[in-house]
């Protein structure tokens, strides 16, 4: 039975690590995106409903992980990860909503480059 306790043991412990590694994985993934929003002041092209949508969806994840670790004493390795995936997910619709432009302002033409109609 000793043995059986032993491989449980290091099969949770190989579990929690893919865990803490695959979650590090997915948060260190935004910091590219980051990075660029940051250097270039723009996010034309990134849609803040999709990075809204990532924030209600790890929420939901978190407040699972919060239920394990509160109720089942597990899951540790789950909240911490999920944690620092919302915070850096907050961050880009943060950004988000501070770097966009008005959608009047990419579609503003003046009436000098409008052409003449003859």
């Amino acid at each position: 039975m000793a043995v059986g306790r032993s491989l449980k043991g290091h099969a949770m412990h190989f579990l929690y690590m893919l865990q803490i590694v695959g979650g590090g994985i997915m948060v260190l993934g935004y910091f590219p995106q980051v990075r660029q929003i940051v250097r270039t002041k723009s996010v034309k092209d990134l849609n803040i409903k999709t990075f809204m949508f990532l924030c209600l969806g790890i929420a939901m994840m978190e407040a699972y992980a919060i239920g394990l670790v509160v109720h089942e004493h597990t899951g540790s390795a789950f909240l911490i990860t999920n944690t620092a995936a919302l915070a850096v997910n907050i961050m880009v619709v943060i950004m988000i909503a501070i770097y966009r432009k008005p959608a009047a302002a990419d579609t503003e033409v003046s009436l000098e480059e409008q052409p003449a109609i003859d």
